[in-house]
């Protein structure tokens, strides 16, 4: 076999590590204390500082770098999984980074 047909057969196997994957990362129990010690106080809405450090990954890692997009793949993933959808305004996701 070819050594560019294998990168092309390896890469249509690899899962895109999107928003939900980084998130999980994120949160697993080997990281979740570290993350936790060190978010700024906060409440919990649509976007708290683990949701929205995994888009911003997701947002940075993705050929579309838009909020648009970020925020899109947000809202698919709630209604996916029967969750509240926010708005699709990207305001509150973009002042959510910041």
């Amino acid at each position: 076999m070819k050594p560019n047909a294998l990168c092309r057969d390896e890469q249509r196997r690899r899962v895109p590590l999107d928003s939900v994957g980084i998130f999980n990362l994120i949160t697993d129990e080997r990281f979740f204390d570290t993350l936790e010690a060190n978010l700024p106080p906060h409440r919990e809405r649509h976007y708290p500082p683990a949701q929205t450090l995994a888009m911003f990954v997701s947002q940075v890692l993705c050929d579309d770098r838009s909020c648009r997009r970020a925020v899109d793949d947000h809202i698919a993933c709630c209604a996916a999984h029967r969750l509240p959808v926010p708005s699709s305004s990207t305001a509150s996701y973009c002042e959510a980074w910041q």
